[in-house]
């Protein structure tokens, strides 16, 4: 593969790997994202699919804890 091949993963989290697909409880606050990910050979690929609730969490996280202005905003 080279550089500008893009894979979709379908249901998985680009970040954790997790199902988000409907019935696994992480369908409703998941948001359309990629990444790269290593392949066994040491390439690197783009992934596209979605990311979990989980990883918002921990990227929000990381963020405020290295830049503490940064705040997100959620709705209510």
């Amino acid at each position: 593969m080279n550089e500008s091949t893009v894979v979709n993963i379908g249901d998985l989290c680009v970040y954790c790997a997790k199902s988000t697909a409907m019935g696994s409880g992480l369908f409703v606050n998941r948001i359309g994202a990629d990444s790269q990910w290593k392949t066994m050979n040491d390439e690197l690929v783009w992934v596209d699919g979605w990311m979990c609730a989980e990883c918002q969490e921990e990227g929000d996280r990381l963020a405020e804890l290295y830049n503490p202005d940064w705040k997100m905003e959620y709705d209510d």
